[in-house]
């Protein structure tokens, strides 16, 4: 129950696909899309039968559902490092330099795992 609860992207919450997985995982079933059109990514080297999605091994994501459609606007990042040229100003780091992301800051950290760390404020990440 543990690793359920807490597996995957969940906070400040989970998205669908984690959602889709936890459900399948408790219920024991597989809501199978077996018609719908394959995603534009396709394996070069399929191992299993086109039907293992019956038994809940998927060989393509549009069995389950496909992934969902994300919506919003990313905030600004102009060296594509992963952490927004807002925080890096406010941290002292270089908007237009992506190197910095990988710089280990003083907390012995890298900045964009000092970042990524403070995307959700610590008092709601609770350990159980």
């Amino acid at each position: 129950d543990y690793v359920l609860a807490n597996a995957g992207a969940t906070l400040p919450k989970r998205d669908p696909v984690d959602v889709r997985v936890v459900k399948q995982v408790t219920t024991g079933k597989i809501e199978v899309h077996p018609d719908a059109k394959p995603s534009a990514f396709q394996f070069e080297h399929r191992r299993l039968p086109g039907d293992s999605y019956k038994q809940g091994i998927i060989t393509e994501v549009s069995q389950v559902g496909g992934y969902p459609v994300y919506k919003g606007t990313p905030y600004k990042d102009s060296d594509d490092d992963g952490m927004p040229d807002a925080y890096e100003l406010k941290n002292g780091l270089n908007p237009k330099d992506a190197s910095d992301a990988i710089k280990i800051a003083k907390s012995g950290y890298s900045n964009i795992e000092v970042y990524l760390n403070s995307v959700v404020p610590v008092s709601i990440v609770k350990p159980n």
